[in-house]
């Protein structure tokens, strides 16, 4: 049995940020009294709100009058919005050599890997944690972790959309560096087909006996 076949995968679809919150610490929950065999990944994307994570700064928010949520994992403010796709992998790090570096690195992997898929050449950033295309940022990645158990995790901006990073610095960047692959492919993926290559690759690069 395989990684894929063991760790079970939920998709919330669209859901409410707090909504979706509180489900990934009740999995977290999960994981620590139950074990990997508790472990998800899930996959949504979330109405448009904006996040400050441990690092957020006063100037990061710059107009943004829509909802606010200060949260747990790292990194700067950051937009959620329909337009992307979210990962929330819920895992259990002390079998994968309690090395939360490593992991970071193979989130950017995984998204790098999908992107290749749609003939997009994608790269991660060791000094700015995320995805980038020519200079431009396409996945904003954020994680918490408590007690080696991971929550919070990668947003990739797959649509345009006119709502996104506009009245906040997101990680503390010109909003402008924000780029979606609808606007490097000039036409939109179905976001079925996206997640689809995605699930299989964060399956492939967080499967435990990689990370050993």
């Amino acid at each position: 049995m395989g990684y894929g076949d063991r760790v079970q995968l939920e998709n919330w679809q669209l859901i409410d940020y707090l909504v979706g919150q509180k489900r990934q610490l009740e999995l977290l929950s999960q994981v620590l009294t139950e074990g990997e065999r508790a472990e998800r990944l899930v996959i949504c994307h979330h109405p448009p709100v904006v996040t400050l994570g441990r690092a957020s700064q006063q100037e990061d928010l710059a107009g943004w009058s829509g909802d606010i949520y200060q949260v747990s994992r790292g990194g700067r403010a950051t937009y959620h919005g329909p337009s992307q796709v979210v990962a929330y992998p819920i895992l259990d790090l002390r079998i994968r050599g309690n090395d939360i570096y490593r992991y970071l690195r193979q989130l950017e992997g995984a998204v790098v890997d999908t992107l290749a898929y749609f003939q997009v050449e994608a790269y991660g950033d060791e000094k700015s944690t995320g995805v980038w295309v020519n200079n431009r940022k396409i996945a904003s990645i954020g994680i918490a972790v408590k007690k080696w158990i991971t929550y919070h995790g990668v947003a990739i901006s797959i649509y345009q959309d006119e709502m996104a990073f506009g009245g906040i610095r997101p990680c503390g960047m010109d909003p402008n560096v924000m780029l979606s692959l609808e606007e490097l492919l000039d036409y939109r993926v179905e976001r079925s087909h996206f997640e689809q290559q995605l699930v299989k690759n964060l399956f492939t690069r967080l499967a435990p006996s990689v990370l050993e």
